[in-house]
């Protein structure tokens, strides 16, 4: 299947730690993968027509998008909680100089209550003048709100995070149909062949991957309460950004992710000219006209999509010539 490579580019991600990184290989696989031009479809309106103007892209938060599931990271407190709790038993048992026997231990980090359970299989009284109970119950209340701490986190991750998306393709009917305001807007095309290939923009720019299941973040998020630095890695919230609802697969969409260190309000982002514009086939004769303007003034080529005559399918003709550059 021609999308295999991205289940192995998700694999990597998720078996990328601080310990044993795998960003790099990542990237050097999805770099293999890019597609050669990219796409942001458009609805005409003065926000569109100023960034195309200006060189620019808006970055958005996924808070903003039309699917309320887009970027939303799952994940389970009472399993966070019982990580938190369990990363706590060995220096408990240590600490208080209990003498438990070896399977109870055991038995106690398999619970969903590593601690309740620890303390119920204490045969001795321990290190002098201890209440290792007293300190279970305190133990219990520092996990929950060290736990919700480590929600509001995650939580706020979706809003630190900015978006902008594109499509592999410039012809999908749906696309024009969602994203061009009924086929009457434009569509902005982008050579990544021509992008300096130290572009941040190429580095920052992922597939998306498309599944039935929401991602769940819950074996990440243990590894952020319970301590295990190693084991953890920061690319969890990407895991996140990149995958989609199987429904959205005919938009073949690639985004530029920008990860921020406080939230911020979207904004724009400059890019390099684009390579060409497509009017959409309904598109008005103020929308040709104000578009072709600003088309000759970046010399860049203007293009008229037209529905086919005997199949669904859009059909692109240039209007104006492509300075330099032959396209196929």
């Amino acid at each position: 299947m021609p999308d295999m490579w991205k289940e192995t580019f998700l694999e990597l991600l998720k078996r990328s730690t601080l310990e044993e990184s795998h960003f790099a290989e990542t990237i050097a696989l999805k770099q293999q993968y890019l597609p050669k031009r990219i796409y942001k479809y458009r609805s005409d309106n003065s926000y569109a027509r100023e960034n195309f103007k200006s060189n620019a892209i808006w970055l958005a938060s996924p808070d903003a998008y039309n699917d309320p599931y887009d970027c939303l990271l799952r994940f389970s407190e009472s399993n966070m909680t019982s990580a938190f709790e369990r990363g706590l038993i060995d220096p408990f048992i240590t600490g208080f100089q209990l003498e438990i026997p070896e399977e109870k231990v055991e038995e106690a980090k398999q619970s969903a209550t590593p601690l309740e359970t620890l303390i119920a299989n204490v045969t001795g009284v321990g290190k002098p003048g201890a209440n290792p109970k007293e300190t279970v119950e305190f133990l219990s209340k520092l996990g929950h709100n060290f736990v919700n701490i480590a929600v509001d986190f995650l939580q706020t991750l979706r809003s630190i995070m900015k978006i902008c998306s594109f499509s592999a393709v410039n012809d999908s009917i749906l696309m024009w149909s969602h994203y061009a305001n009924n086929h009457q807007g434009f569509c902005i095309e982008y050579d990544l062949e021509k992008f300096d290939p130290s572009d941040a923009f190429l580095k920052n720019l992922y597939p998306v991957i498309y599944s039935h299941q929401l991602f769940d973040v819950t074996p990440w998020a243990e590894k952020l309460v319970s301590g295990d630095a190693g084991q953890l890695t920061t690319l969890f919230p990407l895991l996140g950004v990149i995958q989609k609802f199987e429904g959205w697969a005919h938009e073949n969409e690639w985004r530029y992710v920008s990860f921020q260190e406080k939230p911020t309000q979207d904004r724009a982002r400059p890019m390099p000219l684009p390579s060409r514009v497509f009017l959409g086939a309904r598109a008005q004769s103020s929308t040709r006209e104000g578009l072709l303007e600003i088309c000759k003034e970046k010399d860049i080529g203007l293009w008229q999509m037209h529905m086919s005559n005997d199949k669904y399918e859009l059909l692109a003709d240039p209007i104006t010539p492509v300075t330099g550059n032959v396209y196929v």
